[in-house]
């Protein structure tokens, strides 16, 4: 039986958006300095209003999910595509629907219970510091204010 590629891609879009993520490290207009997560886009960043909150931008993730989305159908549909017939264990596409569904529970109960706040997109600007790539095993500490701003600390 041939699977269609979305069976496939969409699964593996879940898993790689929740594994693998820029952050950036910027001083938005008129608010202190903020971690953000997403790639492309940041789609998610630390909330203001109380700690262990986030705040999340709907549009830059629907963004962020279509372009994973769209990657990983184009790999798929190619390796399809060089494999006659082209076929993928039913064991491996229900593994990875189990295990999207996992990520995608885990991360509705991590935004819900943390109070945070849905804004359709980001309405401010920011002033990008620094920013790096990781997967969400590696561990990662905040960078320091003081060598972005000097100045402040003088004054």
């Amino acid at each position: 039986m041939r699977n269609p590629t979305w069976k496939i891609a969409l699964p593996l879009a879940v898993i790689s958006f929740a594994t693998f993520t820029k952050w950036w490290y910027a001083f938005p207009e008129d608010a202190p300095d903020t971690l953000y997560w997403g790639f492309p886009f940041p789609f998610a960043g630390e909330g203001w209003h109380t700690s262990m909150s986030f705040q999340v931008f709907v549009l830059e993730l629907l963004a962020d999910g279509l372009i994973y989305f769209l990657f990983w159908f184009l790999v798929v549909w190619v390796v399809q595509q060089l494999l006659h017939p082209p076929r993928f264990p039913r064991i491996i596409v229900a593994i990875s629907w189990i295990l999207s569904a996992l990520t995608i529970t885990a991360y509705t109960t991590l935004l819900y219970s943390s109070n945070s706040i849905f804004h359709w997109r980001r309405a401010y600007t920011m002033e990008i510091m620094d920013e790096g790539f990781r997967f969400i095993w590696q561990q990662m500490s905040r960078p320091v204010y003081d060598h972005y701003r000097p100045e402040e600390k003088e004054k």
